[in-house]
């Protein structure tokens, strides 16, 4: 069942990718089997890739040294310090592989990020709706980084956190709450 969603100018129908996309999946596999490959030429590394792929994206494990250990546990792979940092660097190509998709879902549905430097929005943080201001946007990926002081974000300086960065269809602007008071 697809959750509909409030119609927002610049907000498609379809939803964001996930890294649990099968678009995603199968590319990430693509990636996985070229570093097994390397790593492991004499192996059929179809079944080890499916195994650190469902690690990865379904129980978020990206630790090397466990992904090493779960491979020594299930195919019976001595595994050592260059294989446990191969399958370390494996979430870099992970988030390039959902990088990618998230751009083609922008192209594909023609987003355009709804909002400017400092309009007023509200976000859902843990269960509870907090407004904020947008501090940055990242067209790149729809994304932007809302300033909330109620949250402990700081303007400037290293004392703190600036922001908090959420999907552009996950924000709220308060503009027309705002109007409808006046």
């Amino acid at each position: 069942m697809e959750m509909i969603q409030e119609e927002i100018p610049g907000i498609p129908k379809k939803p964001r990718p996930n890294k649990g996309a099968p678009e995603v999946i199968e590319d990430f596999k693509k990636e996985v089997l070229v570093k097994l490959d390397k790593l492991f030429p004499d192996e059929d590394n179809g079944d080890i890739s499916d195994h650190l792929v469902e690690k990865m994206i379904f129980y978020n494990e990206i630790d090397g040294y466990r992904l090493a250990k779960s491979l020594d546990d299930r195919f019976y792979i001595d595994s050592d310090f260059e294989t446990a940092d191969m399958l370390n660097d494996l979430h870099w190509e992970l988030d390039k592989v959902y990088g990618k998709a998230v751009k083609k879902w922008i192209e594909e549905q023609g987003i355009k990020v709804p909002f400017e430097i400092g309009d007023e929005v509200s976000i859902n943080v843990l269960n509870s709706y907090v407004e904020g201001e947008i501090h940055y946007i990242y067209e790149d990926s729809a994304r932007v980084s809302v300033f909330c002081e109620s949250l402990g974000h700081v303007r400037s300086g290293c004392s703190g956190t600036l922001g908090i960065i959420k999907n552009c269809e996950d924000v709220k602007s308060l503009k027309k709450y705002q109007k409808e008071d006046e």
